[in-house]
C-alpha cells in the first residue's frame, strides 16, 4: 500500500512540474510573440519614415534588412545549437527548399510589406502581410491536393 501511495504521489508531483512547466513555455511563447509584434510594427514606421523623408526605395531598403536578419538568426541558432546551424546547407534536397522558401517566402513577402509602405502607410503593409500565410495554405492544400489537417 505504502509504495502504491508513493508512485502515486511522485505521479502528481510530476504532473504539476509539467504544469509548471507547459505555463512557462506558454508565457515565454506569448513574451516573444509580442515583442516580436512590436518589433514588426517599429520596423514598419522606421521604413514609412526611411521612404518619406530620406527617399529610400523599397528595393533598396530590402537587401540588408534581409541580411542583417539572417545573420542575426545564424548567429543566435548557432549559439544555441553550435554544429545543427550549417546541417539544412549540407544536403541538397533541404538547401534547395530553404533557397526557394528565402527567395519566395520570406524575400517576396518582405518586398511585399516594403513596396506596400513604401506606396501607402506601415499599418496597411502589416494588415497586407498578415495575410500571407492563408496564401501559404492555399497552396500548400493545392499542391498536396489535401484540405490542411483541421478542415478535413
Amino acid at each position: 500500500m505504502w509504495k502504491l501511495s508513493n508512485a502515486k504521489e511522485n505521479e502528481a508531483k510530476d504532473s504539476i512540474r509539467d504544469s509548471a512547466l507547459a505555463r512557462s513555455k506558454r508565457a515565454k511563447g506569448c513574451v516573444v510573440t509580442l515583442a516580436g509584434s512590436l518589433m514588426w510594427a517599429c520596423a514598419g514606421v522606421a521604413g514609412q519614415a526611411l521612404f518619406q523623408t530620406r527617399g529610400v526605395t523599397a528595393s533598396s531598403a530590402l537587401p540588408p534588412c534581409l541580411i542583417v536578419a539572417g545573420l542575426l538568426l545564424l548567429v543566435v541558432q548557432g549559439v544555441r545549437e553550435n554544429a545543427a546551424v550549417f546541417a539544412p546547407f549540407r544536403d541538397r534536397r533541404s538547401l534547395v527548399s530553404l533557397v526557394l522558401f528565402a527567395l519566395f517566402g520570406a524575400a517576396g513577402n518582405q518586398f511585399a510589406y516594403f513596396l506596400t509602405d513604401y506606396y501607402s502607410n506601415a499599418a496597411w503593409a502589416i494588415a497586407m502581410c498578415y495575410t500571407s500565410p492563408v496564401y501559404i495554405i492555399v497552396y500548400y492544400a493545392i499542391k498536396n491536393r489535401q484540405m490542411p489537417g483541421g478542415l478535413r
